[in-house]
């Protein structure tokens, strides 16, 4: 009975991450989408940046934790947990030799362009139309409440003044 739910799971699970690849392929989310194309643009390759910086993130992951090949989704740095990431990107800083340059430059600096377009406009804004599709991530991290003409906390003068000093 056990062996059969896990059957099930595995089965689910798969089917899980059958789904998860077509949309990826389909529609990837807009701050993922902005990510891959931020790393195919900086460096135009074949295969592309975004490619090989996943599959070097998932083979380091699955030399440094095994077991992450086997658990909810596909991508075996996906399964890490945040102090299990934090190893992979160590791990990677500390490559040596002189053909290991780029591969620690990625690993250093790929955490600080996830989290500057994490905290752009990059994943909602709609060129074309030339405004915001939808609220942007860091705005909903940073509790901002937007674009406004003025906020009470900044209307008048500081300390009960009725000019500014010349």
């Amino acid at each position: 009975m056990a062996r059969r739910r896990l059957c099930g799971g595995t089965e689910r699970r798969r089917a899980d991450d059958e789904r998860a690849r077509r949309v990826h392929r389909a529609r990837p989310r807009p701050l993922l989408a902005a990510l891959i194309l931020t790393l195919d643009r900086f460096l135009p390759s074949n295969p592309p940046l975004s490619a090989a910086a996943s599959t070097i993130l998932n083979e380091v992951a699955a030399n440094t934790v095994p077991s992450a090949r086997h658990g909810k989704f596909a991508s075996a740095f996906a399964n890490l947990t945040v102090a299990q990431k934090a190893k992979v990107f160590q791990t990677l800083e500390g490559f040596g030799g002189e053909d290991a340059g780029s591969i620690r430059f990625l690993g250093g600096n790929l955490p600080d362009l996830v989290a500057f377009l994490a905290y752009s406009e990059a994943g909602s804004f709609d060129r074309k139309r030339r405004r915001l599709r939808r609220r942007p991530i860091g705005w909903k991290l940073a509790r901002y409440a937007g674009v406004a003409e003025g906020r009470k906390e900044f209307k008048g003068y500081w300390q009960g003044r009725k000019a500014a000093d010349p």
